[in-house]
This record gives C-alpha cells, structure tokens and sequence, in this order.
C-alpha cells in the first residue's frame, strides 16, 4: 500500500511538471467551449456587442485529496466600434506546483461591414503569474528544495489573429511569444522555449437565419508545443437554441494526443451544457478521461458563472464563442 501510494505521488508530481513546462499561462482545457473564446485567443476580446465577466471553478480526481484545481475570473469589453480590452486572473494548483497571475489584453478589430459579421481581428497580451513550488512535504537529499517555499516570477506575452465572416471564424495564437527560462527549478537546464501555437477553424450553420432557433457549430482547435513538438488536437460539436430571454448550448468534445509519448493526460472527452436567461450565464461540463494508462477513477468538474452587461447598441452581430 505504501508503495502504492507513492508512485501515485510522483505520477501527480510528474503531470505537475509537465503542466507547469507546457503551459506557462493560463491553462488550456476546454473552457473556451462555454462562451468564451477569449480565454485562449486575445483577438477574441470584445467580439460581441456585450461585456462578459466569467467565474470558473474546475476540480480534478475528486477521489484524492489536494486534487489539482483551478479558478478563474475573465472578463473582456469592447470600447468604441474596433477595440476592446479584457483581463483574466487565474490560480492553478497541482500537486507541489502551483502558479497564479493573469493577462491584460487589448484588441482591435477592423470590420468590413455594418454588423461586424465580417470582421480582421488582432490582439495582445501581456501575462505575468508566479510559479511556486512547496517542498515541506518533501523528503529529499537536496537542502534547495526541501523545506522550502519558492516563489519565481514569470512575464511574457500572447499575440493574436482571428477572421470572421458570416458563420465561419479562424483564431490563430501564439503564447509565450518571447523567449524567457521560467526559473523556477533551474536556469541552466530549463528551456526557455515555453512557445504554444493554437489554431481554431469553426463554422455555424444558420447563423445569419433570424428565423432559425439551432445553430449548429463543428470546431476543430489544434495546439503545438514548440519545445516538445507535441500536437494535440480538439474536435468540437456545440449546438444552439435560441428563446426569447436567452437560450441553452451543448455540444460534445474529444481531445486527441497527436504524440504517441505525450505525457500530458489529454485523451478525453468532455460533454458539456449552458444555459443563458437575459444577462446571466451558467454552464456545466464533465471530462471524462479515456487514456490506455489514467492517474485515478476521479475525472474534471468544472462550473462557470457569467454575466453579460451591454456595451454597444448600435452593434447587431452577437457572436458567443
């Protein structure tokens, strides 16, 4: 049993790691699929007539104690007819591996028409977050990590591209664009390529139909690690319906490891629900993980909370990525 439970402890140590190397930023899981596109591609910042402010609280292997877990709070605005700001504050904990910060974002978008349905977008982001490692609990040799607390800063920025016409839309990011060694463990040996490159290509059926109630929205989002040169690919299926005060979205997610020898957990499927009546939005989605080797029985619960406050009225394109 003791054995058991220590292999258990690196192989949560080991997909901490893995996290906090590939993903120095706001994690990348599928909440972007719950009406905020913005939390992955800044260009996505202020492409609706409305402000979002978004609340979200994931939990994972709910069958284990200190559990990895993660908060959010985003929201996102447009100002005047072509820019918009936004910001997220993020805190992600996995095992002895934490890290907290946020972005601040700016976009401009050039429209080619009345509506905003055909529409060039860039955005920026400057991202600055701690990475923390807890060694109290560890029984180590080495004096620079047991019993210790550290506590290095990182600064980066994101930059990105989107296009949009009609019901089609192309997000393409890159994360981490400047070349910086996080610290946290060691200067000489970490790299400093934490670059993510991420591609979104979608289409919505009957978007421009005002008489149609469902929309129907296949997606396909793929993301590169440059340092790994690991791929991962999201294919998505979300469905609208539409009522007077608001409506409900579901849809169906699969996360693919295109990397035979990806460490990452990332083979999985995630269904997922919302429902939005007049200004409020609240959302719900499971992740249920399908890999040959998995670290417990417990699987991703997340809940997301939204308000939407009015912006712009002379906006008539409302598009909830």
């Amino acid at each position: 049993m003791k054995r058991k439970i220590i292999y258990i402890t690196i192989l949560i140590n080991i997909f901490a790691l893995s996290q906090l190397i590939g993903q120095e930023t706001l994690p990348i899981y599928t909440d972007y699929l719950t009406d905020n596109i913005y939390l992955i591609h800044p260009a996505g910042a202020g492409i609706s007539n409305y402000g979002k402010i978004r609340l979200t609280a994931r939990k994972q292997w709910l069958d284990y104690s200190n559990a990895p877990q993660l908060q959010t709070m985003s929201f996102h605005m447009p100002l005047g007819n072509n820019s918009a700001i936004g910001a997220v504050f993020f805190n992600d904990k996995v095992g002895h591996f934490s890290k907290s910060g946020g972005q601040i974002s700016y976009a401009y978008h050039i429209n080619f028409d009345e509506n905003t349905t055909n529409q060039l977008s860039f955005g920026i982001s400057a991202v600055l977050l701690q990475n923390s490692l807890d060694g109290h609990d560890f029984n180590l040799y080495d004096s620079d990590v047991t019993n210790t607390l550290i506590h290095k800063n990182y600064l980066n920025t994101d930059v990105s591209f989107a296009y949009r016409n009609k019901g089609f839309f192309s997000f393409y990011t890159i994360k981490n664009l400047v070349l910086v060694n996080r610290g946290l463990l060691n200067n000489t040996t970490e790299s400093n390529n934490l670059r993510r490159h991420l591609v979104s290509i979608g289409y919505r059926f009957n978007e421009n139909d005002k008489e149609t109630l469902l929309k129907l929205q296949p997606s396909v989002m793929v993301q590169y690690i440059e340092q790994t040169q690991e791929i991962f690919l999201d294919t998505n299926l979300k469905i609208f319906i539409s009522f007077s005060n608001g409506g409900f979205w579901g849809g169906l997610s699969y996360r693919k490891s295109l990397d035979a020898n990806s460490i990452e957990n990332s083979n999985h499927f995630t269904p997922f629900l919302g429902v939005k009546f007049k200004k409020f939005v609240l959302s719900y989605s499971y992740t249920k993980q399908v890999n040959n080797t998995i670290f417990t029985l417990g699987d991703y619960h997340q809940i997301t909370l939204g308000y939407n406050f009015k912006i712009q009225k002379y906006k008539t394109a409302t598009w909830d990525l």
